[in-house]
This record gives structure tokens, sequence and C-alpha cells, in this order.
């Protein structure tokens, strides 16, 4: 009897061993998956535009003070994206600093993009915008803090001129595709950068 399990299992272990082998070369031979964002490039003479169309900000987690600006408008990107990896971003600007998030185009956009989405925001920040890349704004909105009940909390104030001197820091931005766990300037978790 054991003579007969010996047996099986080793005609097991050398049937995986020869699957495993053979399946090595082609495994080496398949192109490396992205695993970082890249700005959209544009053709010369174009550029990407965006508008602000309307902003909220919503505090998430109702014991922890954590505020995100919510940005409603539109993305014209000025090509077609080839690659989900193409990104434009949001960006918040304080004092100190800078800090961006990228956001990839979808498959095949329509040439006018719904812009639907949120970048977090901390104590500090004076400016939110939507980026072409970290030193190239589309629209931009300011913010201001008020104190309520012993905590900072932002408002939207209204729209700030793509040359402000608020918004002239370079957005450092974070360009690595996120793989599940949290990280980066979107992190709700994440220190605070300024």
């Amino acid at each position: 009897m054991n003579r007969i399990v010996r047996a099986v299992f080793a005609a097991a272990t050398t049937a995986l061993l020869a699957v495993a082998v053979s399946a090595a070369p082609a495994a080496a031979a398949d192109p490396p998956k992205e695993t970082r964002y890249r700005w959209l490039s544009c053709p010369p003479g174009t550029s990407t535009t965006a508008t602000i169309d309307n902003t909220s900000v919503e505090q998430y987690f109702e014991y922890v003070d954590v505020y995100f600006v919510h940005i409603v408008g539109t993305v014209v990107a000025c090509r077609t994206p080839t690659s989900g990896y193409e990104v434009f971003g949001l960006a918040a600007y304080g004092g100190t600093g800078a800090y961006g998030s990228p956001r990839p185009f979808p498959r095949n956009p329509p040439p006018e993009h719904p812009l639907l989405t949120a970048i977090r925001v901390y104590p500090g920040a004076q400016a939110v915008c939507v980026i072409a890349d970290e030193t190239t704004r589309l629209a931009c909105v300011s913010l201001s803090w008020a104190v309520v009940g012993g905590t900072a909390r932002p408002t939207v104030t209204g729209p700030l001129a793509v040359d402000s001197p608020l918004v002239a820091a370079p957005a450092v931005t974070d360009m690595t595709v996120p793989t599940g766990g949290p990280g980066g300037p979107g992190c709700v978790l994440c220190p605070d950068p300024f």
C-alpha cells in the first residue's frame, strides 16, 4: 500500500514540476504590467481643458475630522487616451506645498468627459485644482477654513484663477497604480501633508 501511495505521489510531483517548468518561459516572456500612471501628453498646440461647475465639502468618519472637496464639471482631453494609465488629476494647495492625486481617463471617453471626483483636504489647504500634470492647472477653486465647535472645517469660497500665487507650487503626485492597500496623497488614514 505504501508503494502505491509513494508511486502516485511521485507521479503527481513529476507532473507538477513538468507543468511549472514549461510555463516558466511563457511567463517570463509576458510583457510587464504597468505599475505607474502617466500624464496625458498633448500634441503641439493643443491642451487638455477642464471646468468646475459645482463643488461640495463632505466630512467622512463622523468622529474623525476627514474632509473631501467634491468636484463636478468636465474634462476635455487634448487627444484620445490610448491606455487606462494616462491621467489628469486633482491637487490641493496649502501654504507650504501641494499634493496631487491621479485620475485615469475612462476607456474611449466622450470628447467632453463628465468629471465627478473628490480629493481629501487638510487644515491649511487654500485651493483645489483639476490638473493636467504637476505644474499645469486647468480649473481651480479657493478654500477657507472656519473653526466650528473647536474643529477647523473647510468651505469652498469660489473660483480661483489658475495662475494665482495660491496654486503656484508643483503638485507632487504619486503616480503609482494602487494595488489594494491605503497610501498616497488621497489616503484617508495617512498623515497630514502640510
